[in-house]
């Protein structure tokens, strides 16, 4: 049977099935996208690449708040957009049935497509990552971030990223192997993005925990130096996702911060991954994020670290079944 370690190094060939799914976003009023989990962490990290291809509001939420706040004001000119890949997300389900209810338009984006959230969307766009069937979600999360970034008609040259993947996966093997070893102490992880990387950001933290199985706090830059890093320890790691010049002054402050802290960890730029040891100069350069590339070798980090703890990579602590079994969103 496939494992975690499998399906990241699937990502390179299951990106190649992306195909174009160019929305028109500017005949709509609003748009929402919808999720939990990865499908809501995706959602966040292209949520500036909708913006920049359409004047309307672009809201990312999960489906309650969607439910609560936003339900009462969409109307025929509102998009809903639900995620989720194995389409059986409960929430996600209600929310983008209760939208379809209200008028609006709604479509669902799900690697089933004969899911129960097909079934509640008027459009259903695929998620061509196959099958993903034991541990946290690896190949599904950068292949729904590569059709969400197609939806919103953003341009990227397939080939070129896939061979690239598959390059920086090889590269950042070992590079993951003797950061893991280095880290394999550490009690708690500080994950750090910006823009379309505090999705990325988002979902790393969330990896972390269901892999390693560490308590791991997600920050956006700017809020990372205004008071979190004051919990640094010898036992706690920090990853920084790079970000553009727009924001290279503010990434060298936070550069100064973890240097004077004798933080230690990562950091990934260009989709490979640099560790950072205790005592030495850290350096953020500033650096276009590409928002599928950049995930890949954290995911691989992961997997690595998790070993190098003694945990078992797929298993999870509770069952997730009971999170189905919770009482429907809208009554």
């Amino acid at each position: 049977m496939a494992n975690i370690i499998d399906y990241i190094n699937e990502q390179p060939n299951v990106l190649r099935q992306v195909t174009n799914y160019g929305l028109d976003l500017e005949k709509f009023s609003r748009v929402f996208l919808v999720g939990t989990g990865s499908s809501l962490n995706a959602a966040f990290a292209v949520k500036y690449v909708w913006k920049k291809s359409t004047s309307k509001p672009v809201t990312v939420c999960d489906p309650l708040s969607f439910v609560l706040e936003y339900l009462d004001k969409i109307t025929e000119k509102t998009l809903v957009v639900g995620i989720s890949q194995s389409g059986s997300s409960k929430v996600t389900i209600d929310a983008l049935q209760a939208a379809k209810d209200g008028g609006a338009c709604t479509i669902g984006v799900t690697a089933e497509t004969n899911s129960a959230l097909a079934a509640a969307a008027e459009k259903i766009i695929p998620i061509p990552c196959g099958e993903e069937l034991v541990g946290a979600k690896t190949k599904g999360y950068s292949c729904t971030v590569a059709v969400l970034t197609k939806m919103a008609q953003a341009s990227y040259d397939q080939e070129q990223l896939s061979s690239l993947l598959g390059e920086r996966l090889q590269q950042n093997d070992a590079l993951c192997r003797e950061l893991a070893q280095e880290l394999a102490d550490c009690q708690v992880a500080y994950i750090i993005g910006a823009i379309g990387h505090y999705g990325t950001a988002r979902e790393i933290a969330l990896k972390t925990m269901e892999i390693v199985k560490i308590p791991t706090l997600s920050f956006e830059l700017e809020d990372s130096m205004h008071g979190p890093l004051n919990a640094l320890n010898e036992r706690a790691f920090v990853m920084v996702l790079t970000a553009g010049d727009e924001l290279a002054k503010r990434q060298r402050g936070l550069a100064k911060i973890l240097t004077s802290l004798n933080a230690r960890g990562a950091v990934i730029r260009d989709g490979l991954i640099r560790g950072v040891k205790a005592g030495q100069t850290w350096e953020i350069p500033a650096w276009k994020p590409d928002l599928v590339r950049d995930i890949v070798p954290a995911q691989l980090f992961c997997w690595y670290l998790a070993l190098a703890k003694g945990e078992e990579p797929t298993y999870f602590r509770y069952d997730r079944s009971m999170v189905s079994k919770i009482t429907k969103v809208v009554k």
